[in-house]
């Protein structure tokens, strides 16, 4: 399964939510690879600092720790490459292939959506933020609509994901799903929720995950990881 993760602007948490659920699947058993074809490289230097106290572990024997940080496979590819074929190369070799792309104008995010099986749009829940959307979500539509030309029963499985989210932002949460129901015919909402925490920047610097310390929120991805398989509904479901 190939998911990407893309986006109109940055600041959405996208690539945090790329690198933990990568994190979410490798705890699961999971065969599973990151590829960072953003030009920020947040999870090529997560992966990075990981590694660098996998070493520092080894070195002093913690047993413990090495275990924790365990390497998440990363590969990297320019946001000006065609992604397309080392996507397909990746999937020979791994169950999951977890993308994280630049915004939507990049050629790495272009070249990808037509291969992907899950499209993730991670968004905020303030208006200039949902607005966003709309130039991606119309030139998807044009995406899956060629694709037809094509292949009659051609289909994205795109979904936005709130992401940032405050306890105290319910009316926000509501309003922005009023505004991305007017798109149903293309996308999906998300039923998960990914919460803003600080806790997140404090094991960035280690290239942490959730579930390597046994975060309470790591369930919040294992329940994307069900919403994905689809063994859990989503909060808005596509209207076929």
């Amino acid at each position: 399964m190939i998911i990407v993760l893309g986006g109109k602007k940055g600041g959405t948490g996208k690539s945090n939510i790329a690198y933990l659920l990568a994190g979410a699947y490798q705890h699961q058993g999971v065969n599973v690879v990151l590829v960072d074809a953003d030009e920020n490289a947040t999870c090529v230097n997560k992966a990075h600092r990981r590694n660098e106290l996998f070493l520092q572990a080894e070195e002093d024997g913690d047993e413990a720790l090495m275990q924790m940080t365990k390497s998440i496979p990363v590969q990297s590819i320019p946001s000006s490459q065609n992604a397309r074929i080392p996507l397909q190369e990746c999937k020979k070799n791994y169950d999951v292939v977890i993308v994280d792309t630049g915004g939507f104008e990049s050629v790495a995010f272009k070249s990808v959506v037509m291969v992907a099986d899950k499209i993730i749009i991670p968004t905020q829940l303030s208006q200039d933020d949902i607005e966003q959307l709309d130039p991606l979500f119309e030139w998807l539509r044009t995406q899956e609509s060629d694709m037809r030309l094509r292949f009659d029963d051609y289909e994205m499985d795109i979904r936005a994901v709130f992401s940032r989210v405050n306890n105290y932002q319910a009316s926000d949460k509501k309003e922005a799903r009023e505004f991305l129901e007017e798109y149903a015919d293309l996308i999906s909402i998300s039923a998960i929720a990914i919460k803003e925490r600080s806790d997140v920047r404090k094991l960035s610097k280690s290239g942490l995950t959730y579930h390597d310390v046994k975060h309470k929120d790591r369930a919040q991805f294992e329940l994307l990881i069900d919403e994905l398989n689809g063994s859990r509904e989503p909060l808005v479901a596509r209207k076929v």
